[in-house]
């Protein structure tokens, strides 16, 4: 699975691995995963993440609490690496892959996320572009990928991710 971000079209972004997709559309897909995630609910340093043992990635169980647009998440990102929460520094956005894996085919607690997840973030950003001034991020109240503006038009939350050690 691909870490590392870059740009993406819709077709490429409905070309990624480990998919089902139910719809496309202009600006992505409605879908979900088909990964059989294996999630491990962990407090570590008092951090709450959760180890998915399929694609061995280590996501924070809740993400931000706030709506926020795409510049905002850069430097919040900063500052959590150098807090260190739950013992590491190297947290970043999750790639569209990555993000995507956890789309689940049904919803549970009213988002198509496993419920080992806090519902309070019904999407999330990615670090995939779609261009310099759109990127791309996954919404779990609707289960659809798309591209945002992450100017002053769009918002979106977080959910840090890194790879288990």
């Amino acid at each position: 699975m691909r870490s590392s971000f870059k740009k993406l079209s819709v077709s490429q972004a409905q070309s990624i691995p480990h998919i089902s997709i139910h719809e496309n559309t202009d600006w992505g897909f409605y879908g979900h995963s088909t990964i059989q995630n294996n999630y491990e609910l962990k407090t570590i340093k008092n951090g709450k993440v959760v180890v998915d043992h399929a694609t061995e990635l280590m996501l924070f169980q809740s993400g931000t609490v706030k709506y926020l647009n795409y510049e905002k998440p850069m430097q919040l990102l900063e500052e959590i690496n150098k807090e260190g929460y739950a013992g590491y520094n190297d947290w970043r956005l999750p790639a569209l892959e990555e993000a995507v894996s956890l789309l689940e085919p049904d919803k549970q607690n009213g988002l198509f996320v496993d419920p080992v997840f806090d519902k309070g973030q019904s999407s999330i950003w990615t670090s995939d572009h779609y261009n310099p001034e759109i990127t791309w991020r996954v919404a779990f109240d609707s289960g659809s990928v798309s591209w945002g503006y992450y100017g002053n038009y769009g918002g979106s939350y977080i959910r840090p991710v890194c790879p288990i050690k």
